[in-house]
C-alpha cells in the first residue's frame, strides 16, 4: 500500500487489501462505485487501486511506484486509466 493511503487514510487499508486479494484470485468486478462523504479518501483509494492494477512490478504492499506505469499514474497520464471529473468544482459530472 502506498504511504499516502496508509498514513493519511488508515481506514482504507482493509478495503485496498480486499481489492488486492480479489485481483490475486482473478475475482475482480468489472466496475466499482466508491461513495461516501467528502474527505474519506475515495479518490485516493481509486488512484491507488488503478496504480496497483497497471503496475509492472506490484507487490503485496501495492504498486512499486517506480516503473513506467506508476510514473504515468503519478502524473495522471496513464493511457489505460480514465480520469473523470466535473467541468466545474461542485457540479455534477456530465457524460
Amino acid at each position: 500500500m502506498n504511504n499516502v493511503v496508509a498514513w493519511e487514510y488508515p481506514w482504507l487499508q482493509d478495503l485496498l487489501e480486499s481489492f488486492q486479494r480479489s485481483h490475486k484470485s482473478s475475482a475482480l468486478a468489472h466496475a466499482y462505485i466508491l461513495g461516501g462523504s467528502r474527505g474519506l479518501g475515495k479518490k485516493q483509494i481509486a488512484l491507488e487501486f488503478a496504480s496497483f492494477l497497471t503496475c509492472e512490478r506490484p507487490s503485496t504492499k501495492g504498486p512499486c511506484g517506480e516503473c513506467k506505469s506508476c510514473q504515468l499514474n503519478v502524473n495522471a497520464n496513464h493511457p489505460d486509466v480514465l480520469y473523470l471529473a466535473p467541468n466545474e468544482p461542485g457540479k455534477a459530472l456530465t457524460v
